[in-house]
């Protein structure tokens, strides 16, 4: 990782949604992160996806710190947004953060019955 001050530093957690049903990328869906802290869910952050189905901002590197966080996708918003049935009305991923240094990259592949994730680069 580059700590030089002048090069931008990506957000240690970024996610992306695919419409496998459309082929296509999840534009405006609603993205929320939140941290577990004294035993609870702690919101730390809204996005929406943009138009390439990606939300790259989640959490700013000054603000980070190691833990368990939750990424929640209001897919029933984008499904309804898009005239589509769905079963599913959110989908919450939950996972360790366990080194500082690292990223994170949780990527959604949603359809209107089913989903898969997997820890991407």
């Amino acid at each position: 990782m580059n700590n030089s001050p002048n090069v931008p530093q990506k957000s240690p957690i970024t996610c992306h949604v695919l419409d496998t049903s459309k082929g296509k990328p999840a534009a405006n869906l609603p993205v929320t992160l939140y941290k577990f802290v004294n035993d609870k869910w702690s919101l730390i952050e809204t996005r929406m996806t943009n138009q390439d189905g990606r939300c790259n901002n989640l959490v700013e590197l000054e603000n980070f710190t190691v833990g368990r966080y939750k990424v929640h996708f209001l897919v029933s918003q984008y499904f309804e947004s898009t005239n589509t049935k769905s079963m599913y009305p959110f989908v919450e991923i939950v996972f360790d953060f366990d080194d500082p240094l690292d990223h994170y990259h949780i990527p959604l592949l949603l359809s209107p019955f089913g989903y898969s994730t997997y820890r991407g680069s």
